[in-house]
């Protein structure tokens, strides 16, 4: 697990701040404003290239007029880093240990339907996780972890899935159109 800091979490806002003029939300949440959603998956990028040892500074973005076709690049891969976030200490623990049941709620790591043709740009994906704010109106994520969950090749994901996908614990829609990709068939991001 990455902690979270101060530096990060400053970054990430003012990150989140440069883009808002070129930003095309793709996930609309009802439990977290969409603020907080961008400034968590931020801290996800640089997370996640902390733990790959990888300097997250020199991976920032000089301007966000049009999207980029990966977050940054780990031998030679180009990689697409998703943060989600997770309700509960015990849920977080067997997600990130890979043990949850792919056919139960959060046994399925999402890519939305319009981020899914943005496949062929990258490599690899690599999912990791915050515990979920409580009050996402006033969080501060310093102190707090980022826990990587696992990594699978966008190929796998091309050639085994189609979106839109139904929730396979009661076979209905998500909110929003997306492909779930089984968290036993990650591996670990190493």
């Amino acid at each position: 697990m990455i902690l979270i800091t101060q530096e990060m979490l400053n970054i990430a806002t003012n990150e989140v701040a440069r883009r808002v003029n070129y930003l095309n939300p793709h996930f609309n949440l009802d439990y977290l404003n969409e603020n907080t959603r961008q400034i968590i998956g931020f801290l996800g990028e640089f997370a996640c290239q902390e733990y790959l040892g990888i300097n997250w500074r020199n991976n920032i973005r000089e301007n966000y007029i049009k999207p980029d076709d990966y977050d940054f690049i780990h031998n030679t891969q180009r990689v697409d880093a998703k943060t989600e976030t997770i309700p509960t200490q015990q849920l977080l623990n067997i997600v990130t240990q890979r043990t949850i049941n792919d056919d139960v709620p959060y046994g399925r790591r999402l890519i939305v339907e319009s981020q899914f043709p943005l496949l062929q740009h990258y490599d690899l994906v690599m999912f990791g996780a915050i515990l979920r704010p409580d009050r996402p109106n006033q969080w501060n994520p310093v102190g707090n972890y980022w826990y990587p969950i696992g990594m699978v090749t966008s190929q796998h994901i091309l050639n085994n899935y189609r979106p839109p996908c139904n929730k396979p614990f009661n076979n209905q829609p998500y909110p929003q159109p997306c492909v779930n990709i089984r968290t036993s068939e990650l591996i670990d991001i190493q």
